[in-house]
């Protein structure tokens, strides 16, 4: 793997502004995720997120606000944000210029959706068709009508959210340098600091060493592997050092119990039982939008109560057994023995 020495521009100035608008919400989506774990979730955004809030407050002081980002960026929820963000991480180029045609942006466009949605590349790319693909997502209602905006008018979109971008990445420089040192220091301690369950995910989706990977502290969190590109939050290895401050294994069987506990990822490991499944059928079974089947397989990932493995270009869950016997172990010797 090559980890980044630097922090991507792009992620961090969209993922700021995005932050910005949806401030609170995330905030507390952050503390929920981290208490679905079995750790003080309050706790310990109080004790290590001051450098979250103090940068988007930075960033604050010298935004600079468009008419383009009610539509893009306000009043949008994370899968179209995401498939904001992905359109420019994975074509920077397009920043100072835009391809041609529109055929050409279009289908550029439905390969992130495609692969956001675990869909084959084989699909068509007609703009006749988007209606019907569209439908398949199981994004919200109002995610899916900003889905076939775009794709109706991409060009113009496109454009307007490179004009926010250029326009707010001055106070992206400005939020970096006034934080430098601290973000510096945790960027060179990432070769060491890896999760162990995302080195393991990255390997299997792609063995090859030259994997890139790109730090960021506006989603301190985040954990996104891609065949060309994954996404690590520098604070993933703080919250887990924090979660390891109690008895091990209490810590690891009172997280795991606190995961199973939502009916949601419950039906996930019994459906699971009888097959391997990717995240849109396992989408499609609950009713669940794409985004939180994703929430829900990386917890369940990080517990360790499933695997992945790519099979024909799709990533597929699998049941982990042998994980789940070593719960009941754990949780018998709790109960049942002194």
């Amino acid at each position: 793997m090559n980890i980044e020495q630097g922090l991507n521009p792009i992620l961090e100035t969209l993922g700021l502004l995005y932050t910005m608008h949806h401030r609170e919400k995330l905030k507390q989506e952050m503390i929920s995720e981290i208490c679905d774990l079995g750790i003080d979730g309050e706790s310990f955004y109080n004790e290590h997120c001051a450098i979250i809030e103090n940068y988007i407050s930075a960033f604050a002081e010298k935004y600079v606000p468009h008419t383009g980002e009610e539509f893009l960026l306000i009043n949008s929820d994370k899968d179209f944000f995401l498939f904001l963000l992905f359109c420019l991480i994975e074509h920077p180029q397009w920043i100072e210029q835009l391809p041609a045609t529109d055929e050409e942006i279009i289908k550029r466009l439905m390969l992130i959706l495609q692969r956001s949605a675990d869909l084959p590349e084989s699909q068509s790319t007609l703009l006749g068709d988007n209606i019907s693909f569209i439908e398949r997502l199981g994004s919200s209602d109002s995610s899916k009508w900003k889905f076939l905006s775009v794709l109706t008018k991409p060009r113009h979109w496109l454009a307007t959210l490179i004009e926010i971008y250029k326009s707010n990445l001055p106070a992206y420089q400005f939020a970096f340098d006034h934080h430098k040192k601290l973000i510096t220091s945790l960027i060179k301690m990432l070769p060491t600091n890896l999760n162990d369950q995302f080195k393991q995910v990255v390997l299997e989706i792609s063995p090859e060493s030259f994997i890139k990977v790109t730090p960021t502290l506006i989603f301190p969190l985040i954990e996104i592997v891609g065949e060309d590109l994954c996404i690590y939050g520098l604070l993933n290895n703080p919250l887990f050092l924090y979660g390891q401050e109690s008895e091990k294994n209490k810590e690891i069987l009172f997280q795991q119990l606190k995961a199973i506990s939502d009916r949601s990822r419950m039906e996930i490991l019994r459906l699971l039982r009888d097959t391997p499944k990717y995240n849109l059928e396992i989408a499609e079974h609950l009713q669940l939008s794409t985004a939180t089947a994703s929430h829900h397989m990386n917890i369940l990932l990080s517990i360790g109560f499933v695997s992945i493995k790519k099979t024909e270009g799709k990533v597929f869950y699998h049941l982990d057994q042998d994980a789940i016997n070593k719960f009941f172990r754990h949780l018998q010797n709790q109960l049942l023995y002194k």
